[in-house]
């Protein structure tokens, strides 16, 4: 009988804290895969006001057994607890108090980020399943809500990020085993996507100048200043466009300002559907992947951009740091150039000028080595073995 054969229930619970989800690939794709494997699952959200606003909040769920459930914002709770009575931080409060009554109808639960991992730590203990962590974002090793994350990674089944140097950073902060920490990237599902499209020169006046993208949130960790302050030394066949979503108003109207008049600058804002995002990937002939260390998590993003592998899987090869795991995919893995400062950009972007169509090649025949489903199926076949492995162990005990 396989593993998958023994599930109880054929439900998997995907839980978050974080209120950005529908810009959260991760959990996205991992609904996506599970359901296509013939689980429901349902993907705890919360839903919040600011972020409804500037169309991140609930992510969009095409596969129909994969559901949404969210829970609403504001509202007093009482304070929640594990079952030894450790005190769980007050932003869970509403949701165990809201889902922890219920009956278990799920064969296991993910928890994505330290939020969502102690808000599904506390379900499972209430249904006696098993949880699994799955790491995005991580945390400095002086975060007040470290000591219980550490301890609520030791209590999973195993814990996920996004490549081997931030798993191993993980462990190292919360101080599991490297082993218990597996690797699942970043990535989408889905076959390349060769057809190069048009939406950034049917939206602005770019004319036959090559477009140069930064997408996702505009923020300065992204390099979005050095970008701006270099832009008069590229080479001229380049437009630089920025794409996505500005949540500080001061450096909203620092971006707005520099493209204000520029023909060779242009900004779009505004979250497009699910089933178009990837024709702004498509539009680009360059990405900009920039995280400056501005903390734990920024200083070792390494290869964990989830827009790394959107443009990768449109045979767009990418600029981006000169540091450890980025350094490996652009630089040894040759899908673009890795620079130390931003004034090597311009230079970086004359390099992919001269090596375009190589660039391109490679980029299409490697995404299919990082494509999600294919890593995330030996993670799912392990994930199985170990919950249904136990549950059968138990019965037959």
């Amino acid at each position: 009988m396989s593993p998958a054969a023994r599930s109880p229930f054929r439900r998997v619970g995907l839980v978050l804290a974080h209120p950005w989800a529908r810009i959260s690939t991760a959990p996205q794709m991992t609904a996506q895969y599970l359901a296509s494997q013939g689980y429901e699952v349902d993907v705890f959200v919360d839903q919040n006001a600011d972020m409804e606003g500037m169309g991140i909040n609930l992510p969009e769920m095409p596969h129909p057994r994969a559901l949404l459930r969210v829970c609403p914002q504001g509202g007093e709770a009482p304070p929640a607890t594990l079952d030894d009575g450790t005190p769980l931080p007050r932003e869970h409060w509403r949701f165990v108090e809201r889902y922890g009554a219920e009956e278990n109808r799920y064969d296991w639960l993910i928890g994505f980020d330290p939020g969502g991992l102690t808000r599904a730590a506390a379900l499972a203990e209430r249904w006696r399943i098993p949880f699994v962590y799955h790491s995005l974002e991580i945390d400095d090793a002086d975060h007040p809500n470290k000591p219980l994350e550490r301890r609520l990674t030791a209590a999973a089944l195993f814990s996920l990020s996004q490549d081997r140097l931030r798993a191993d950073l993980l462990a190292r902060l919360n101080q599991v085993d490297p082993a218990s920490v597996h690797v699942s990237i970043n990535s989408t599902i889905g076959p390349v996507l060769p057809e190069h499209k048009r939406y950034f020169h049917e939206r602005f006046p770019i004319g036959n100048r090559r477009v140069v993208l930064a997408i996702g949130t505009l923020l300065p960790f992204g390099g979005i200043r050095g970008f701006i302050e270099t832009k008069p030394l590229w080479p001229e066949e380049y437009a630089l466009v920025f794409h996505g979503w500005l949540p500080d108003p001061d450096f909203k109207r620092y971006v707005e300002d520099a493209v204000r008049g520029n023909d060779s600058m242009f900004l779009s804002t505004g979250i497009v559907a699910l089933d178009e995002k990837f024709d702004l990937f498509q539009s680009a002939d360059v990405g900009l992947v920039f995280f400056e260390p501005s903390d734990v998590n920024h200083a070792n993003a390494g290869a964990s951009a989830g827009k790394f592998f959107d443009f990768m899987r449109c045979g767009v090869p990418c600029v981006g740091d000169d540091k450890p795991g980025m350094r490996e995919l652009l630089t040894d893995q040759k899908l673009g150039v890795a620079i130390k400062d931003y004034a090597q950009l311009p230079g970086a972007l004359a390099n992919i000028s001269a090596r375009r169509d190589e660039l391109r090649e490679r980029c299409l025949e490697l995404f299919p080595s990082f494509e999600f489903s294919r890593v995330y199926e030996p993670i799912l076949a392990m994930t199985e073995a170990r919950v249904f492995g136990a549950v059968m162990s138990g019965a037959a005990a």
